[in-house]
């Protein structure tokens, strides 16, 4: 091809690690990955040039290779809670070389269990203290084979859990970092923090446990009173699984939380709010039963701002007991690198019918994977039931397939007007 027509190639995409994954990296030392864009017909890449940049510290490093997919970090690794930009350009067999590519940022938080200070803390026992090993002892033996009615029955109820902290003024970066043995939902100042559900997900819980890490700065109050708290339910690791009737609990003890704070400040400061015994917790609240097959029961009376206002309690406090390493080892938790569960569309109904015994019926055209959203206006006291299947039989709502899976939700109005509600621990 005529030199005058041959096209420069460009970068059209950087990305550090797996497609999708979470904000704050799982590694100091991601794979790098890029596409080129290029109108020159069968071009080859022939070598690529990657920089760094942490601080004022730039480094080059020139590979001569072909490849351009999960290449190696050229740099030392990036601490915990640290950042750093990265950008590449290539030359093709041509002897075109391409521009840089814009800086990509990338940041970590905490890397392994070396970084991590928050003590798994369960709720303890009301009316007296307990020690950890004996609470947690007490809830697995509670934990062996159950019947169907005993699944119907055992308490799956959820824990809250708050702390209140000052913050100095100069703040200039807050980051979060959490998991749980459980399901849970952090909350900062009445704000959910992040837009991940159903944290810390799924995994072999004895031997690794996720954490997730979200920049909260924008949620601190600066130089000021604040509250920070989370929602845990049994999620996968209390859940009872089975067939036929018999169910087992995989994982037992209490549901328990590991949560840290950290605060950075203009002077170079650091504060860490931590999970310990001076937090409080209380199983009390409007998410009064939730379970992965189970549903979630929602009661709007119960509601209260003791998540929202700093130095507002819960209505029944109980003091927190700190879980011992061989029921809550930290060795098992690793940041999270997976791509997250999150809330990625809102469709439409797009049927609402009566079945021939009268209930009212939804349809949505196709299996989803999510939940209902719901606007009412329930009187104190009401209760709207939602059930879900796959399939109609005789005109009416397929459950026999599910088995024992109840998969039900219900919402309980508090007569405050109009509200639009959506579980979020099932």
């Amino acid at each position: 091809m005529p030199d005058n027509l041959r096209t420069v190639p460009s970068i059209s995409s950087l990305r550090t690690e797996g497609r999708g994954r979470p904000r704050f990296l799982a590694t100091g030392s991601p794979a790098l990955s890029w596409q080129v864009e290029t109108d020159s017909p069968g071009w080859l890449q022939e070598s690529y040039e990657l920089e760094t940049r942490v601080g004022s510290r730039v480094l080059s490093a020139r590979v001569a290779s072909g490849e351009s997919q999960h290449r190696a970090w050229p740099a030392d690794p990036l601490p915990a809670y640290s950042s750093g930009e990265v950008r590449v350009r290539v030359a093709g067999a041509d002897g075109l070389t391409s521009d840089f590519s814009p800086w990509l940022s990338v940041e970590t938080g905490p890397l392994g269990a070396a970084d991590w200070v928050g003590s798994f803390i369960a709720a303890g026992p009301a009316g007296g203290a307990a020690t950890a090993a004996g609470h947690a002892s007490d809830a697995a033996e509670s934990t062996g084979p159950a019947t169907a009615a005993d699944l119907d029955s055992a308490d799956r109820g959820t824990v809250r859990f708050r702390t209140d902290f000052e913050s100095r003024d100069g703040l200039i970066r807050a980051t979060l970092s959490a998991t749980a043995h459980g399901v849970y939902e952090a909350v900062l100042n009445g704000r959910i923090v992040g837009d991940e559900v159903l944290t810390p997900g799924w995994t072999s819980y004895a031997d690794r446990l996720a954490c997730q890490t979200f920049d909260v700065t924008d949620l601190v109050h600066a130089g000021g009173p604040n509250v920070v708290g989370a929602t845990v339910a049994d999620g996968w690791y209390g859940e009872r699984f089975g067939f036929d009737g018999n169910f087992a609990q995989s994982y037992p003890g209490p549901k328990a939380l590991a949560l840290q704070l950290r605060l950075e400040y203009a002077d170079g400061r650091i504060d860490t709010v931590a999970t310990d015994t001076s937090w409080t917790a209380t199983t009390d609240g409007p998410v009064t039963s939730a379970g992965i097959y189970r549903g979630e029961n929602y009661d709007a009376r119960a509601e209260d701002d003791a998540l929202a206002v700093p130095g507002t309690s819960f209505p029944h406090p109980l003091a927190v007991i700190v879980l011992p390493e061989d029921a809550a080892d930290p060795a098992r938790v690793f940041p999270s690198f997976a791509p997250p569960v999150r809330r990625i569309e809102t469709r439409a109904a797009g049927r609402i019918f009566t079945s021939p015994s009268g209930a009212t019926l939804v349809d949505f055209g196709q299996n989803l994977v999510g939940w209902l959203s719901i606007t009412v206006d329930a009187p104190a006291g009401h209760t709207i039931t939602l059930r879900h299947a796959e399939v109609l039989e005789h005109g009416e709502l397929g459950v026999r397939p599910l088995r024992f899976a109840r998969a039900t939700d219900r919402f309980t109005g508090n007569g405050g007007g109009p509200r639009t509600w959506s579980p979020r621990f099932t």
